[in-house]
């Protein structure tokens, strides 16, 4: 295993689709907000990443959590990246446990260093302020 990957983007969002016939892919329902109608809640959620600088197999990990809080480990992989100069896109899809609403972080980690991260907004459904954004992303229990 030669040196870490560097990370280069990260994009939330419901799925990611595969076109069968170019290989193209598709991802549907980008968010930066989840609106939640009732708490505790569990949103579904894949991290589109974009990782670089390195070859080899490296094991990613996924954390999540509440901003200023300790983030869970909630999905793993190991990433056999082609080459230094290649870029390599990877999709995590995670459960995330939501108790309230407020600002949450999903970290991307590789040997526990931290390559790339991400903020998104939890909010509750009934607050009218708030521009529905994503709705049916999460679902009641936990």
């Amino acid at each position: 295993m030669s040196d870490s990957p560097v990370g280069e983007a990260i994009v939330l969002c419901q799925e990611i689709r595969k076109d069968p016939s170019t290989g193209k892919l598709s991802l549907i329902g980008l968010f930066d907000t989840i609106l939640v109608d009732e708490f505790p809640s569990i949103a579904n959620l894949t991290a589109f990443i974009s990782v670089t600088g390195s070859s080899g197999a490296h094991p990613i990990d996924l954390f999540a959590g509440e901003e200023g809080s300790d983030l869970v480990l909630v999905t793993s992989l190991t990433a056999q990246l082609q080459g230094v100069n290649l870029s390599q896109r990877l999709s995590l899809e995670a459960k995330v446990h939501l108790v309230r609403p407020g600002s949450f972080l999903i970290e991307v980690r590789s040997v526990g260093i931290p390559i790339l991260w991400k903020y998104f907004r939890v909010v509750h459904g009934s607050d009218k302020k708030t521009d529905p954004i994503i709705a049916g992303i999460a679902r009641h229990g936990a």
